[in-house]
C-alpha cells in the first residue's frame, strides 16, 4: 500500500512538473508575440548574407549605419582555424563564405596583417580557393575587378523571350533560382566593375601572381561528349556574342527583364522573401542608373532595416529569409495541443486574424504553369511574398485552421473567413499536384533536369521537384478535411509516397534536410488515410 501511495505521489509530481513546464513555455511564447499577432524566430544561415550586404553597399556607395555591428557579427562567427562555415556544428569551413567574409572585411578597411585576416588568408590559400569557389562568389569578385568577367558564366537576358514551352525558359527554373538569375542575366552582360583603390585590392590572395591563376570554369564531366561540355561550348559562344558590336534585341531584353524584376518586388522591398534576388536586385538597379532615393531602390535598401536584421550578442545578423507565417501556424498548433483555446488565449485569436490577413490572393509565378483560371490561395513562408506562396505552408495552415475552426463560434465572421480561406487553399493545392502524384514547394512540374547542366548551376538546387515531406503534409491536411484514400488526388499521392520510401524504410526530408524530418512528415499522412502500424510501409518506417 505504501509503494502504491509513493507511486501515485511520484506520478502526480511528474504530471505537475509537465504542466508547469507547459505553462512556462506558453507564457514565454505569449510574451514574444508581435503586436500584429505573429510569432517569428530568427532564421540563421551563414555569413555570406552579411558579407554580401557590405560588398553591395560599398558597390552602390551607400553609407550604412548598421555596418559596424554587421562587421562585428562576421568577426564573432570566425572559426578557430580562420574560416567561416555554413551550418551550425560543421566540422569544416566553407570556401565561398570564407572568401566573401575576407573580401567584405578588406573593403571595410581591415589590414591584411591583422590576426583575423592572417588566419583567414592562410586557410584560403591552403584550401586552394581559386580552384574551388562557386559561380556566385566569382560574380562578387568580378564586380570589383578581382576576377575576370570573361571567366564567369553568361545568362543572356534574351532568355526573357523564350516561351514557356521552350527548354530553358525562365519558368523551367525553380522559383528561387528564377528570381535570382533575372538580375544576374543583366549583370553578366553589363559586366560592371567598381575599381578598388590599390590598398583594398586582394593581391595578397594571389601570392604567385594573378597571371598564374587558371580562371577557366571547371568542367563537370570528363567525357568527350556530355551535356555539361555542350553547355560549356554554348557559354563560350555567348561570351563571343557579348564581344560582338551588334547585338539585336539586347537592350529590349534588358528592358523586359528589368520590368519583370520591378513587377516582382514585394511590398517590403525584397524579392521572393529571400536574400539572393534581393541583393542582386539592388546591384542591378544601381548598374541601370537607379538613384539611391528612387522608390524601388530605397525600399530595397530599407528592407533590411525593417525586420530582416537581428541583434546577436554585440553584432547584427542579417537574415537570408524570415518565417512569420510558418512560425505562427506552428505556434498556434502547439498552443492548442497544450489545451489552450481562443477563450483562454486571446493570443490565438490575434494570431488567427494575422494569418487570415496574410492569405495569398495573387496570381504569382505558379499561375504561369497552372493557369489563371485557378483562384489564388495558400500562404507564403514570409510576411511579404506575393509571388511565391508555398504548398508546405499552405498544408500546415489547413491543419491549424481545421483545429481552430472547431473552437470558434460557427456563425462568427472569423468562422466564415476560415471557411473561405480553407476552400480556396484546398482548391489551389489540388491544382498544384504534380503528374506523378507528389507536391513540390512552389511550382508544378518543375523537373526539367537539363537546366541543371548549365555552367551557372553550381550553387545548389535549380529545380523544385515533388518531395515526400511536402506531399506528406498535404495528404495529412486533406485527410483532416475529409478526403479519403479513394479520392483520385490522394490515391496518386499515396502511390508517390510508397514509391519514394527509401530502402531502409525512411523518407528523405528535402526541406528539413534529414530523414527523421521526412519520415515524420509522411507517417501522419499514412495514418490519416487509414494505414496502421501493420501496413508494410509504416512498419518499415517505424523500424
Amino acid at each position: 500500500m505504501q509503494k502504491e501511495t509513493n507511486s501515485k505521489e511520484s506520478a502526480n509530481a511528474t504530471n505537475k512538473g509537465i504542466r508547469d513546464v507547459l505553462r512556462s513555455a506558453i507564457n514565454w511564447s505569449k510574451a514574444r508575440q508581435s503586436e500584429d499577432g505573429m510569432w517569428c524566430g530568427p532564421l540563421e544561415t551563414n555569413c555570406c548574407m552579411e558579407a554580401q550586404w557590405i560588398l553591395a553597399m560599398y558597390f552602390i556607395d551607400f553609407d550604412d549605419h548598421k555596418k559596424p555591428k554587421v562587421l562585428q557579427y562576421i568577426l564573432d562567427k570566425q572559426r578557430e582555424d580562420g574560416s567561416w562555415d555554413v551550418y551550425y556544428g560543421s566540422e569544416h569551413g566553407d570556401i565561398n563564405t570564407t572568401l566573401e567574409c575576407y573580401f567584405a572585411l578588406r573593403v571595410s578597411g581591415f589590414d591584411p596583417d591583422e590576426p583575423v585576416m592572417v588566419k583567414a588568408r592562410k586557410w584560403l590559400l591552403e584550401n586552394k580557393w581559386t580552384e574551388r569557389i562557386r559561380v556566385f562568389t566569382k560574380y562578387w569578385l568580378a564586380l570589383f575587378g578581382e576576377w575576370p568577367w570573361a571567366h564567369t558564366p553568361v545568362i543572356p537576358p534574351e532568355i526573357i523571350f523564350l516561351p514557356r514551352w521552350c527548354p530553358f525558359n525562365i519558368y523551367d527554373f525553380a522559383a528561387w533560382a528564377r528570381a535570382t538569375m533575372m538580375p544576374i542575366s543583366i549583370l553578366s552582360v553589363r559586366r560592371p566593375i567598381k575599381e578598388l583603390p590599390e590598398h583594398l585590392r586582394l593581391d595578397e590572395l594571389f601570392p604567385e601572381g594573378r597571371d598564374k591563376v587558371d580562371y577557366r570554369l571547371q568542367r563537370k564531366s570528363n567525357k568527350a561528349i556530355s551535356w555539361d561540355n555542350f553547355f560549356m561550348k554554348i557559354d563560350h559562344a555567348l561570351h563571343a556574342y557579348n564581344r560582338f558590336p551588334v547585338k539585336p534585341f539586347r537592350e529590349l531584353a534588358i528592358k523586359l527583364t528589368m520590368q519583370w524584376i520591378l513587377e516582382h518586388q514585394d511590398e517590403d522591398g525584397a524579392w521572393g522573401g529571400i536574400q539572393p534576388p534581393w541583393i542582386y536586385g539592388i546591384i542591378i538597379m544601381h548598374v541601370e542608373g537607379f538613384a539611391l532615393d528612387q522608390i524601388n531602390m530605397s525600399r530595397a535598401i530599407d528592407a533590411f532595416n525593417l525586420h530582416w536584421q537581428v541583434p546577436i550578442g554585440e553584432g547584427t545578423m542579417l537574415q537570408a529569409s524570415e518565417s512569420p507565417i510558418w512560425d505562427t501556424f506552428l505556434t498556434m498548433t502547439a498552443f492548442m495541443d497544450a489545451g489552450e483555446t481562443p477563450g483562454t488565449s486571446p493570443e490565438l485569436l490575434k494570431a488567427l486574424d494575422y494569418v487570415l490577413a496574410k492569405e495569398n490572393r495573387y496570381h504569382g509565378d505558379w499561375s504561369v504553369m497552372v493557369g489563371k483560371h485557378v483562384e489564388p490561395g495558400g500562404w507564403a513562408f514570409q510576411r511579404a511574398n506575393n509571388y511565391y506562396p508555398d504548398i508546405d505552408d499552405a498544408a500546415i495552415a489547413i491543419c491549424t485552421l481545421k483545429r481552430i475552426q472547431k473552437l470558434i463560434p460557427r456563425e462568427s465572421v472569423r468562422a466564415r473567413r476560415v471557411d473561405s480561406a480553407l476552400r480556396r487553399t484546398i482548391n489551389w493545392i489540388l491544382a498544384m499536384q504534380n503528374p506523378n502524384g507528389g507536391w513540390a514547394a512552389f511550382d508544378r512540374d518543375n523537373t526539367r533536369e537539363l537546366v541543371t547542366k548549365i555552367p551557372f548551376a553550381d550553387f545548389g538546387e535549380m529545380l523544385d521537384p515533388p518531395s515526400a515531406d511536402v506531399t506528406g503534409h498535404v495528404v495529412e491536411a486533406l485527410t483532416m478535411c475529409g478526403f479519403s484514400r479513394n479520392h483520385p488526388a490522394i490515391a496518386k499521392a499515396i502511390k508517390f509516397l510508397y514509391d519514394e520510401q527509401e530502402d531502409d524504410g525512411s523518407w528523405f526530408g528535402r526541406w528539413g534536410v534529414n530523414y527523421i524530418y521526412g519520415t515524420c512528415g509522411v507517417l501522419p499522412a499514412l495514418m490519416g488515410i487509414g494505414d496502421t502500424k501493420e501496413t508494410p510501409q509504416v512498419r518499415r518506417a517505424l523500424d
